[in-house]
């Protein structure tokens, strides 16, 4: 009988143990980062129809949201006050272009006031859901094209303004990167520029803070980095392996080779 008692005591444990890890709730940190929105209502979106690729990011430590419907961009707030698996959004707001096709952006916006929880859909899938559980807005995590840490070291500078770039024996023009610290050097084939940067998915950011002050004959290089590296906004691997860097209007920057 003791024996009887102990294995289903011991089975019973194991039920239990089970059951806690199929009902187990995500944690809001594991919200961070950026998901793409794949459906909304149970209708997938075909982001190829639209003028912008609808997604979600989640920043858990500021409690905010922000993103693009389709057309706009979307920015807000998050409170996961219920505890896990609880989450409403609020001061969801857009900017105000008009596109083609609306309707996409119209149902996400809508969608967010409605939902009130979230939970796995699977590995790397989140589904947003309504007072009733039903699903509203379906999200694939987007892995980053590149980070800081694929940029790290030096880089030739093959394109700037459109113009190429080649190098000589008397001045050489590259991007230094030390990703651990978030700083980047500029040979301009005169003064060395420099400062810090910060790269987050596709988004990027220059900051030039330093400059040495040599008097050189040719400085067109170095006055095109100070006037355009502050413009770029976004990067993203281009064809041959290089990197190429964008200004907010999509035009192409600079281009980086190894």
């Amino acid at each position: 009988m003791k024996k009887f008692i102990s294995y289903a005591a011991a089975g019973a444990a194991m039920m239990m143990a089970v059951s806690c890890a199929t009902t187990k709730k995500m944690d809001v940190s594991e919200l961070s980062g950026r998901w793409e929105i794949t459906a909304v209502n149970g209708k997938p979106v075909a982001s190829s129809a639209l003028e912008s690729q609808p997604f979600l990011g989640f920043d858990v430590t500021e409690g905010k949201i922000f993103g693009n419907a389709g057309c706009n961009r979307i920015t807000g707030g998050f409170s996961s006050a219920g505890g896990a698996g609880h989450i409403t959004f609020d001061k969801v707001a857009s900017t105000r272009m008009m596109c083609p096709d609306m309707t996409v952006e119209q149902n996400v916006l809508q969608a967010l006031d409605k939902v009130v929880g979230y939970k796995s859909a699977g590995a790397g899938e989140v589904a947003l859901t309504g007072e009733n559980g039903s699903t509203l807005i379906s999200l694939k995590v987007i892995k980053p094209e590149i980070d800081a840490a694929g940029l790290e070291g030096t880089w030739l500078i093959r394109t700037l303004g459109g113009k190429e770039l080649t190098p000589t024996p008397e001045a050489s023009y590259t991007v230094t990167f030390d990703a651990a610290n978030r700083t980047f050097s500029c040979s301009t084939g005169c003064n060395t520029l420099g400062g810090s940067f910060s790269a987050d998915y596709s988004d990027f950011r220059f900051d030039l803070s330093t400059s040495t002050m040599m008097m050189c004959p040719d400085t067109s290089v170095e006055d095109t980095l100070k006037e355009l590296l502050p413009s770029v906004t976004r990067y993203g691997r281009i064809s041959g392996g290089g990197i190429g860097f964008y200004s907010d209007s999509d035009t192409l920057v600079m281009t980086l080779v190894r």
